[in-house]
């Protein structure tokens, strides 16, 4: 009887112990493990006899230490030499580095399948892969939001046996219950945009026979979109994104850019680990645009007919009108009697001419001087000369290529003088002759506008892996990243035509005794505008970043790999005016660049 009597024991004892051999809730995950930060709110697998999974709210994780070294029971038989039963091994719970995780007490021995060696209650991701705290998988299980592409229901609870669908929608759901993402290895479609505080993770199989959404190297979770995959507005705390294979292709519109990661900064530390960045290339930038005519020089005016035995007439023609400041200058007024006519007003280069002297009874009147022309026209402008390659990071982690310089615009012609007034008729004794009026000068031409400068073209898009702007912390670290070829830049534009310069007006005719008055002179013509450079070649490089940011990232053995395919071609300079802009600068390329 002594040894029935121990084996019904032992059976029982058997029965405790099946059912307190399932490893329980970790407490806390440091940096790098899902749910990084102690919460106070997990969720929790509860695994059925029946193997399948319901989920709870927990406000007290802890571990229940099903894990743990239990060490070796004794064979040696009891005091009564009688031999032990297999309850007798089993009652003090699962054999060393055993650990019950399906919850089948005929699973395994003592019901405990899963061979693991506990190293602790953290489990951070790791490239290894490795179950640190033996809960089923690497990180820790209960601190997910799991989410399935192919299975998923975004109004699920996103445990183990719920996913979730769509990234967007369990990142929201991870916000409120303080825990991290966990993705199937399926490919997601679109921009994810991440949360301060809810690290995303890859790299889970959801298939798993043993044990669902099990952290595999065979496991493969692809983020795919145009333009940016990630977009990390404003990292405050440490958050991870790892595991992941990324894939951006080329966006699209004028001088854009390709990026695998894209973060604006923050206070915390952003870690971009176990990644595989594949980049496409930017689109190339634009042309410039060509520079306006200038404007022709107005005409002066025509000076006004004398008048014989009168006052009237004599006026001054009009100064040529201009546009951008270079005016003709004004016709001098007609004499009258024995007058002189007044001299014309000066332009910017032709000085006005000189007022005639009244002539005597029977005289037939002296002609005012003409006005000085503008004979040489505006310099043309210079072309635009080599620009950097270097652009600028908007506060949204947007990469702003540089343009390449515009040319100068050209030099405005210089204006005519107007005319001088014709000399006024004199009487003789009152009787027999009459005071005349001469005719007024006529007005200077203005000068003709300089052209405006050509623009410079529009640098190329780049193919960023990793961009960071806005401070905080970068770690990027045992990543494979690929960027592409930098996007050609846009070529520079001519320089517009100067305009033509203004025509000098007639003077006015003298009238019986009075004189004519003089021409305007003639404006010249303006410059050319110069040509712009070229635009710069976009970058390809694998982490690029503002000065702001403290970034750890290197290449070569345990570390990251880089392969960059070159910056883009700098754009054309045009060539205008007898003059050629420079040719754009080539873009920049390497593992690691500032802007």
């Amino acid at each position: 009887m002594p040894l029935r009597s121990t084996g019904l024991v032992a059976l029982f004892v058997l029965g405790i112990a099946g059912a307190s051999c399932a490893e329980g809730a970790t407490d806390d995950v440091g940096p790098g493990t899902p749910g990084g930060g102690d919460t106070g709110t997990t969720i929790e697998e509860d695994t059925g006899a029946g193997g399948e999974d319901s989920s709870i709210v927990d406000t007290g994780a802890g571990d229940t230490g099903g894990g743990g070294d239990t060490g070796s029971t004794s064979e040696a038989g009891d005091a009564t030499g009688e031999t032990p039963t297999d309850a007798d091994k089993c009652a003090a719970g699962c054999p060393k580095d055993t650990v019950d995780i399906d919850g089948n007490p005929l699973t395994g021995e003592c019901g405990c399948e899963y061979a693991c060696v506990k190293k602790g209650s953290t489990d951070p991701i790791d490239d290894k892969f490795t179950d640190d705290n033996c809960d089923g998988s690497d990180g820790v299980v209960e601190k997910c939001v799991y989410v399935s592409a192919s299975s998923g229901d975004d109004t699920k609870s996103g445990t183990r046996t719920e996913p979730m669908k769509t990234v967007a929608a369990a990142i929201a759901k991870a916000k409120t219950l303080g825990v991290d993402v966990c993705l199937s290895g399926e490919t997601y479609s679109g921009l994810v945009t991440m949360e301060s505080g809810v690290s995303v993770y890859g790299g889970f199989d959801e298939k798993d026979p043993d044990f669902k959404f099990k952290r595999s190297a065979a496991a493969t979770t692809t983020l795919v979109n145009s333009g940016t995959v990630v977009y990390a507005p404003k990292i405050d705390v440490t958050t991870h994104l790892e595991g992941l294979t990324i894939t951006a292709s080329s966006p699209t519109g004028v001088g854009q850019s390709a990026y695998g990661v894209r973060s604006a900064g923050g206070s915390g530390t952003f870690y971009v680990r176990y990644n595989t960045i594949t980049v496409g290339t930017g689109t190339p930038g634009g042309n410039g645009t060509a520079g306006a005519n200038g404007a022709t020089g107005g005409d002066g005016g025509a000076g006004a007919g004398g008048c014989d035995g009168c006052s009237g007439g004599g006026v001054a023609g009009a100064a040529g009108a201009s546009t951008c400041s270079v005016a003709g200058g004004l016709g001098g007024t007609g004499g009258y009697g024995g007058g002189s006519g007044s001299n014309g007003g000066n332009g910017t280069v032709g000085a006005g001419g000189a007022g005639a002297s009244a002539d005597s009874c029977f005289g037939g009147g002296n002609k005012g001087g003409p006005g000085g022309p503008a004979i040489t026209p505006g310099t043309p402008g210079a072309a635009g000369g080599a620009g950097s390659a270097y652009g600028s990071i908007t506060s949204e982690g947007i990469y702003t290529p540089a343009r390449g310089p515009a040319g100068l615009g050209g030099q405005n012609g210089g204006s005519g003088g107007g005319g001088g007034g014709g000399g006024g008729g004199d009487d003789v004794g009152g009787f027999l002759c009459k005071k005349d009026r001469g005719g007024g000068g006529g007005g200077g031409g203005a000068g003709g506008c300089g052209g405006a400068a050509g623009e410079g073209g529009v640098g190329g898009g780049g193919s960023f892996g990793v961009l960071a702007t806005g401070g905080g912390n970068l770690v990027v670290h045992l990543c494979d990243i690929k960027v592409a070829k930098g996007a050609n830049g846009g070529n520079g534009a001519v320089g517009g035509s100067g305009g033509g310069g203004g025509s000098g007006g007639v003077g006015g005719n003298g009238a019986d005794d009075s004189g004519e008055g003089g021409a305007g002179g003639n404006g010249s013509a303006g410059g050319a505008g110069g040509p712009g450079a070229g635009g710069p070649g976009g970058p390809s490089v694998c982490v690029g970043h503002s000065a702001s940011v403290t970034v750890t990232f290197a290449t070569g053995l345990g570390k990251n790999s880089c392969v960059n395919g070159g910056g883009g071609a700098g754009g054309i300079g045009a060539s205008s005016a007898g003059t050629t802009g420079a040719a754009g600068t080539s873009g920049v390329s390497g593992d690691i660049e500032k802007f």
